[in-house]
């Protein structure tokens, strides 16, 4: 039978990002939490996370895993809640590009709050590959984020964006009223550093 400490050290690891973040989160020190990683890893008969000097990642079976080990977690703590005596509100983990306009993020919470008033709402912001990670990772319930092409798995598309050029008046493609990105070949521009539309600048 797999151990509750350990799954919560294995949370804490792939929530943080490193095994020192993780350590100091749960109070242990590195290698007790390092071992009792390596203990669960013996136990589910599998290798769940991969080390890099640079960054941990989640293999395939740690991906899965983590879904039902944050849903034992959730769980857990409903349960020792209920035999308290006190109710915990449900709790709605929400992604959120860090792009979306903070009046829009505020209106859709309000709109929540309204629609589920024993509902909370937890927001974690990230670029559109963070917020695929937690995705993976059971990290958030759902997310708000761009994805390029057709919409992949379970995603919606809630609508789409134009991207916009300022350009100067006398500029030769000012007239124009839109521009396959070929036509930029060439130009110098500031563009955001990961930028959707233009993947190859």
């Amino acid at each position: 039978m797999i151990e509750r400490y350990l799954l919560r050290y294995f949370l804490a690891v792939i929530d943080s990002g490193t095994f020192t973040a993780a350590a100091a989160q749960m109070a242990v020190s590195q290698p007790t939490l390092s071992a009792g990683i390596a203990k669960l890893e013996r136990e589910v008969g599998a290798k769940l996370l991969r080390r890099s000097s640079q960054r941990i990642e989640l293999t395939e079976a740690g991906s899965q895993f983590a879904v039902h080990a944050r849903r034992i977690e959730r769980e857990f703590n409903l349960a020792a809640a209920a035999v308290g005596g006190i109710a915990q509100p449900a709790t709605l983990r929400l992604g959120v590009l860090t792009t979306i306009a903070s009046g829009e993020l505020a209106a859709l919470v309000a709109r929540i709050a309204a629609d589920a008033p024993g509902l909370a709402v937890e927001l974690v912001e990230g670029n559109a590959t963070v917020l695929a990670q937690h995705i993976a990772r059971g990290r958030v319930d759902l997310a708000l984020t761009a994805v390029q092409g057709d919409a992949v798995g379970d995603s919606e598309a809630l609508r789409s964006e134009p991207y916009l050029l300022a350009l100067p008046a006398g500029h030769r493609l000012a007239g124009e009223a839109a521009l396959p990105g070929e036509a930029l070949a060439g130009e110098t521009m500031i563009v955001r550093r990961s930028c959707e539309a233009l993947p190859e600048t």
